[in-house]
C-alpha cells in the first residue's frame, strides 16, 4: 500500500494487518497514525526509486495505490509531482509480474453533476482547476494509456469521513458551533463514504 500513512491507506493497512493478510506500506515518513500501530509492517521508500520498490514488492502479487504528494506548490506542479509516481510503480509491477493495480481516484476526477451515463462510461471527466481534482484526472487518464496490461481497478471514493480524519472533525468543528453542516439544495446529494467502507 503506498501512501500508507496517509487517512485512507493507514487505516487499510490496519485492517489488512487484523485479518492476517499479508500486507505492508511503504510511506516517506512515519505519521501519527502508524505510530499507533507499532507492529504493522511499514518501508520507508521513495516511489521514484525503482530498486527500492522492486525489493520490497517482489513478495507482493497486489499493489495499492493511495500515495498523494500535497506539498504546496503551483498547481501545475502538484500535478505533475503525482504524475511522477505512477511510471516507477507501473515499470516495476510489469518486471515482476504483478497483474493486480489498485489505484485510489477520487469522486473529485468526475464532472460535478454525476449522472448514470457519467458513471457507466468512466471517460466524463472534471474541468475543474483546482491541483486535486486535476491531479486525479491526470492520474486516471495515465494509467488508461500505459497500464492497460495490467489488471487495473480505479476506485473513486467520495467524500470520506472516520475517526482521526481531517474531514471528520472540520464536520463536526462546525456542528458543534451551530453552522449548517451540508446544505444542500433540491435533491443535490452528499457522497460521503466511512473510510471502513473504502477499505
Amino acid at each position: 500500500i503506498t501512501g500508507a500513512n496517509g487517512d485512507i491507506g493507514a487505516r487499510l493497512l490496519a485492517r489488512l494487518h487484523d485479518a492476517g493478510v499479508p500486507c505492508c506500506g511503504l510511506v516517506r515518513c512515519i505519521s501519527p497514525r502508524l505510530a499507533r500501530r507499532p507492529e504493522l509492517d511499514v518501508r520507508y521508500v521513495d516511489l521514484t526509486d525503482t530498486v527500492a520498490i522492486a525489493s520490497v514488492l517482489a513478495d507482493y502479487t497486489v499493489v495499492i495505490h493511495a500515495a498523494l504528494d500535497q506539498k504546496q506548490a503551483a498547481p501545475n506542479v502538484m500535478v505533475a509531482n503525482n504524475l511522477r509516481l505512477l511510471p516507477p510503480l507501473i515499470n516495476v509491477c510489469r518486471r515482476l509480474g504483478i497483474r493486480r493495480f489498485i489505484h485510489l481516484s477520487s469522486i473529485a476526477a468526475m464532472p460535478p453533476r454525476i449522472t448514470k451515463e457519467v458513471v457507466a462510461r468512466g471517460d466524463y471527466f472534471s474541468s475543474e482547476t483546482d491541483w486535486y481534482p486535476r491531479t486525479k484526472v491526470a492520474s486516471e487518464k495515465w494509467l488508461h494509456r500505459y497500464a492497460m496490461d495490467l489488471d487495473l481497478c480505479l476506485i473513486r471514493a467520495g467524500l470520506v469521513y472516520g475517526p482521526y480524519m481531517n474531514w471528520t472533525r472540520l464536520a463536526f468543528n462546525q456542528l458543534q458551533s451551530g453552522t449548517i453542516l451540508l446544505p444542500l439544495e433540491g435533491n443535490a446529494p452528499c457522497y460521503a463514504i466511512h473510510v471502513d467502507d473504502i477499505c
